[in-house]
C-alpha cells in the first residue's frame, strides 16, 4: 500500500479538521476582542475595519509564500497534515525541516523513492512532538531572556554564531543526504542555493521578496532537477 494512501485518507481529514476549526475559533475570539478594547479606547468601528482590511491585504503577500512551500509538503506527507499543521504553526520551512528530520531519523530522504509509511509515521512524531517546542519557549521566555542577557553580557555576538551555526549545521546535513542520492538531486540543490543567495541579495533592495525567497527557490530547484533528469 503506498504511504499516500495513507497520508490522503478521509480519518485524517476528521482528526485534522477539528483543530482547524479551534484555530478559527481563536481568531474570532481574538478578533472580538480586539473590537471591545478598541470600543473602550475610542476607536469607531470604520477605523477598525479599515485596520482589518490593511492588514488582511497585507497578509496576502506572505501567505501565499507559504502556500508555495505547501504545496512541496503536500507532496511529501498528503493534503490532511499539511493543512492542519501550517494551520497551527504556520512556518512553512520549520515544518518542511522537522518532517525532513523524522524521515532521516528511519535512514530515509523525504520525498524520495525509498520514503515510505515509516518514513511518514516518523516525520508525522517529528512534526508534533518538535511542534511541543513552540508552547514549551511560551513558559521559557522570562528564563531565556535572562540567559540571554548573561550571554550578551560577556559576547553579544556569541548567541548568533551558535545559533546561525546550529542551522547552518542541520541544512547542510539534509542537503548532503539528498546530493549523494544522483547528478539530478545535486543540481536541484545547486539550482535551489544559488537562487537563493540571489534573491536573498536582491530582497536588501526589494524587501517585499523576503516572505518569497524559499518559495521560488524550492520552485527553481525542482525545475533544475527535472531539466537534468530529463523529465
Amino acid at each position: 500500500m503506498n504511504y499516500l494512501d495513507i497520508a490522503n485518507a478521509p480519518v485524517l481529514w476528521y482528526a485534522c479538521i477539528p483543530l482547524v476549526i479551534l484555530v478559527l475559533a481563536v481568531v474570532l475570539l481574538i478578533c472580538r476582542k480586539t473590537l471591545n478594547i478598541a470600543r473602550k479606547a475610542g476607536i469607531s468601528v470604520r477605523e477598525c475595519r479599515k485596520a482589518f482590511r490593511t492588514g488582511a491585504i497585507s497578509a496576502i503577500g506572505p501567505s501565499f509564500a507559504v502556500f508555495i512551500v505547501m504545496v512541496g509538503l503536500m507532496s511529501a506527507i498528503g493534503t490532511p497534515m499539511s493543512w492542519m499543521r501550517l494551520s497551527v504553526i504556520g512556518s512553512a520551512d520549520a515544518e518542511l525541516l522537522h518532517a525532513g528530520l523524522g524521515a532521516s531519523a528511519v535512514g530515509q530522504n523525504l520525498g524520495s523513492d525509498e520514503y515510505n509509511a515509516v518514513g511518514y509515521i516518523a516525520s508525522i512524531w517529528a512534526m508534533s512532538t518538535l511542534g511541543i517546542s513552540w508552547l514549551i519557549n511560551i513558559f521559557l521566555i522570562p528564563s531565556a531572556n535572562k540567559i540571554e542577557a548573561k550571554i550578551k553580557h560577556r559576547d553579544d555576538k556569541l548567541l548568533q554564531v551558535v545559533s546561525v551555526s546550529c542551522m547552518i549545521g542541520i541544512m547542510s546535513y539534509m542537503t548532503v543526504q539528498n546530493v549523494i542520492v544522483g547528478w539530478d538531486m545535486a543540481a536541484a540543490a545547486a539550482g535551489a542555493i544559488s537562487s537563493q543567495l540571489c534573491l536573498t541579495k536582491l530582497s536588501e533592495k526589494k524587501t517585499w521578496l523576503k516572505e518569497y525567497v524559499l518559495g521560488i527557490s524550492m520552485i527553481i530547484g525542482m525545475a533544475v532537477g527535472m531539466a537534468a533528469s530529463g523529465v
